[in-house]
C-alpha cells in the first residue's frame, strides 16, 4: 500500500494557488448545478443552498493575506468565473495538500487509489475543520458528512484525471526524445537512403 511522504513538506506556488482557486470554483459551480437538477428533493435543496453559500459576496470575511490568490481570476474573470470566498479556498487548500502527498513525482504515486485518497481527505483533521468552518452555519451533521464526500469525490476524481493526463504526456514526450525516427529530419534521410 502506498504511503504519504511526511518528510516531505509539499507547498504551493502563487500560480499554482491562483489555479486552485479558480478550480475550487468551478467544482463548487459544478456541485451546485448538481444539486439543482433536484428541484424536488429536499436534501438536493439544501444541499444546493450551503453549496451557493461558499459564492463569494461582499458580507463574506477575506482575508488580505489571500488577496495574491485572486489576481488570475480578476484578469480573466469576464463575469462568468464562480469566485468562491476565502473560507473555501482553505478548504480546498488543504484537501490539494493532502493530495499531493500521495501524487508526487515519484513511482509510487502509480498505485494510488480513489478509495486510498478519499480516505486520506475525510480522516485528515484539517480538511474537517476547513469544511465546518464553511458549513458552520447549518445543523444537520449527516448532510454535511454526504456534502464532505461529495466535495471530496469530486476534488480526487479531479486531481486524478489532471494527474494521469499530465503521466501520460510526460511519458509520450520522454518516448518522442528517445526515438530518432520521430525527428523530421531523421525520417526525410531515412527515406532518401531507402530509396537509393
Amino acid at each position: 500500500m502506498p504511503t504519504a511522504e511526511p518528510e516531505k513538506v509539499f507547498k504551493l506556488d502563487r500560480t499554482e494557488e491562483q489555479v486552485l482557486r479558480y478550480t475550487a470554483g468551478y467544482v463548487c459551480r459544478k456541485l451546485s448545478r448538481h444539486f439543482k437538477r433536484y428541484p424536488r428533493n429536499d436534501t438536493a435543496k439544501v444541499c444546493a443552498e450551503i453549496v451557493d453559500s461558499f459564492h463569494k459576496s461582499s458580507i463574506t470575511r477575506t482575508y488580505n493575506f489571500l488577496s495574491y490568490t485572486k489576481q488570475w481570476i480578476d484578469l480573466i474573470n469576464r463575469g462568468g468565473v464562480y469566485e468562491i470566498n476565502d473560507d473555501v479556498f482553505i478548504f480546498f487548500r488543504r484537501m490539494e495538500l493532502v493530495v499531493r502527498q500521495y501524487l508526487n513525482d515519484s513511482d509510487a504515486s502509480l498505485s494510488v487509489s480513489k478509495d486510498i485518497l478519499e480516505k486520506e481527505n475525510m480522516n485528515n483533521s484539517l480538511v474537517n475543520i476547513g469544511f465546518n468552518e464553511i458549513v458552520q452555519s447549518f445543523d444537520n451533521d449527516q448532510l454535511k458528512l454526504k456534502l464532505l464526500c461529495k466535495f471530496v469525490s469530486c476534488w480526487i476524481d479531479l486531481r486524478m484525471n489532471a494527474f494521469s493526463k499530465a503521466y501520460m504526456y510526460s511519458k509520450k514526450r520522454n518516448d518522442f526524445l528517445l526515438s530518432r525516427k520521430t525527428q523530421k529530419s531523421m525520417r526525410k534521410e531515412l527515406n532518401k537512403e531507402n530509396k537509393k
